[in-house]
This record gives structure tokens, sequence and C-alpha cells, in this order.
């Protein structure tokens, strides 16, 4: 159910999460990834939608709302195009 995520969202939406950096090597904290993410989740609460992804191919999948489709995309590591800071 769209929201039954907000709480465990709510807590990483007021707080820069470190993300493993591909081009660093390391945990770096990045606030625009964060917001990012952050505006996709509301998004997702808003619509009752969330996003998997389908390993195999590399795609992403558009599922109904799912607390676990929320941490997965949470953990999003950064790319090497953003900056670290």
């Amino acid at each position: 159910m769209p929201g039954s995520f907000s709480q465990t969202a709510t807590c990483n939406r007021g707080k820069i999460m470190k993300r493993h950096h591909i081009g660093r090597f390391e945990s770096v904290e990045n606030k625009q990834v964060n917001a990012f993410l952050t505006a996709i989740v509301k998004l997702s609460e808003e619509y009752g939608l969330s996003l998997s992804h389908e390993d195999t191919q590399g795609a992403f999948i558009v599922e109904k709302y799912s607390p676990d489709n929320i941490q997965w995309l949470m953990q999003a590591i950064i790319g090497e195009s953003i900056d670290a800071a």
C-alpha cells in the first residue's frame, strides 16, 4: 500500500546517506543523489507504483508500490559521472 514505507523513507529523507561511489572506490555523501532518490520515493508513494530491476537485461520494471522496491532503490550506488561531493 502506498505510504506504508513512509516512516522509513522519511528517516532516509532527513539523513544524508553514504553511498558507494564507483569512480572513487569509497562511500561518500552526495546531497544531489539523495534528493533525487527521495523525489522518486515521493512519486512512488503518490502514484502507488515503484521501480524494480530485471538483472538479466538491465531494464527497470514498473510495479505496484512495494516497500522492498523502495529499500532496493535507496541502496543505489553513485556512478562515475557524478561528482563525489
